[in-house]
């Protein structure tokens, strides 16, 4: 699934090597299309003590916006608090304008940037910004209010 939603997609290999990682946890959004569930979303996130990291989130190109990815979000940040997380990070292409929008419906902020980490082609380089959640503290906090 990785494949069709980016152009530079991590390989089998490459997710389960990522899959495998201690703390590593995905999920995947289904709905029913033509009277089946079809897979149309994908996350992996990972929790180390109270940090998680987003590693990838994607939604097939044919069901992108239809708030499939909002969902996904939503419940990785809720599993992620689950599993005793306070914050998450995540990095993403300065220029991907719609996953921007989603991080920061969400309350996601920039604090930092890694100059020229996604090559869009050999003479093409797109800083990624690194976005940072914190869980609110308000111990009223409500998971269901991340879905």
């Amino acid at each position: 699934m990785q494949s069709q939603c980016f152009p530079d997609p991590w390989g089998p290999d490459g997710v389960a090597r990522t899959a495998s990682l201690s703390g590593t946890f995905g999920l995947i959004v289904r709905v029913t299309a033509a009277g089946k569930r079809v897979a149309t979303g994908f996350t992996l996130a990972r929790v180390v003590a109270d940090e998680a990291e987003l590693l990838t989130i994607g939604v097939l190109p044919a069901w992108r916006g239809q708030g499939l990815a909002g969902r996904l979000l939503g419940a990785v940040l809720t599993r992620a608090v689950a599993l005793g997380a306070t914050r998450m990070l995540l990095e993403v292409a300065e220029d991907n304008a719609a996953a921007r929008a989603l991080y920061g419906r969400r309350d996601f902020v920039i604090v930092g940037r890694r100059p020229g980490y996604y090559r869009r082609s050999p003479q093409t380089a797109i800083d990624a910004l690194i976005l940072r959640w914190s869980k609110p503290a308000d111990t009223e906090f409500n998971l269901r209010t991340l879905t």
